[in-house]
């Protein structure tokens, strides 16, 4: 099974980016300048459901930032935020500026709680095979991919939610799939967001197959979509990754224990059947 993660990473250059250019802006993240009386000041436009990780890097001619120390920062989530202030040095000397940013979904001051257990994305009772696994020489490679799973789940698969947690984000209008770098970013997909500021993806999902809200909280469990074959993909199945900023240039993929019948599983070799049961009590839900 293979996929090219939806993790969004972003750097962009702008130099003369206004209020009203975000305005019209269909991005994301949208960082621009505005004038504060003799200063400068930056600020970020967060469109997302999930806070944003943000890093600027900047070239000053004659001026400084008034918080020189401080370059990371985490947008909150469907909110707008000054990230820094530009301070011209000397008023009688020409002066100008150039700023970089990157950004990545998240908040990079998360941190996972490793006492969680995970229930298989699936009817309990139910088993399903693993197709790809955790470090595999396929496609889960890389720091925002290494400790996926991929579920070989036939098309239409109820897909539960494997933690509790609120749906941020969602897709479900592609009909695309296949092999061709053209379904790169055609995949259907729920990310939920747990109690530690952790993101699950859910990814490759049926055609109209997403059955949750955005803003809705869900338990672990919880019936979210039905399992498809959108975006980059050799086949039907249920790509899952829980994700996590290092930094505002770097998102992880972090390593999950599994609840099986056959117990608790980290990374569960590929063509494992794993049968669904259900978590303890006391690590069922966030």
């Amino acid at each position: 099974m293979v996929l090219i993660s939806l993790v969004a990473t972003s750097v962009a250059l702008a130099e003369t980016a206004t209020r009203a250019d975000c305005d019209i802006s269909e991005e994301d993240l949208c960082v621009y300048q505005e004038k504060e009386g003799d200063h400068i000041a930056i600020f970020a436009r967060n469109r997302k459901a999930f806070e944003i990780s943000v890093e600027l890097q900047f070239w000053l001619r004659n001026m400084h930032l008034a918080e020189p120390d401080k370059n990371q920062f985490v947008v909150s989530a469907n909110s707008e935020q000054k990230l820094a202030t530009l301070v011209i040095t000397d008023p009688y000397a020409r002066s100008g500026m150039q700023y970089s940013y990157w950004w990545v979904p998240g908040d990079f001051n998360a941190k996972h709680d490793g006492k969680s257990l995970y229930r298989l994305p699936y009817k309990l009772g139910s088993t399903f095979y693993v197709g790809q696994s955790c470090n595999s020489t396929g496609t889960h490679q890389g720091s925002h991919a290494r400790n996926a799973i991929d579920f070989v789940l036939p098309v239409g698969t109820p897909v539960h939610a494997a933690r509790g947690g609120t749906v941020v984000d969602l897709h479900e209008v592609s009909n695309s799939g296949g092999l061709s770098t053209m379904h790169y970013d055609k995949g259907n997909f729920v990310q939920i967001k747990h109690a530690d500021g952790t993101i699950a993806s859910y990814h490759h999902l049926r055609t109209m197959g997403v059955k949750v809200d955005l803003g809705e909280h869900v338990e672990a469990g919880d019936f979210i979509a039905y399992s498809g074959d959108t975006g980059y993909s050799s086949g039907p199945h249920l790509h899952f990754v829980v994700l996590q900023p290092e930094s505002p240039r770097k998102t992880n993929s972090i390593s999950v224990t599994w609840m099986a019948a056959r117990g608790e599983l980290t990374c569960p070799r590929a063509g494992l059947a794993l049968r669904a049961v259900s978590i303890p009590e006391q690590g069922a839900n966030d």
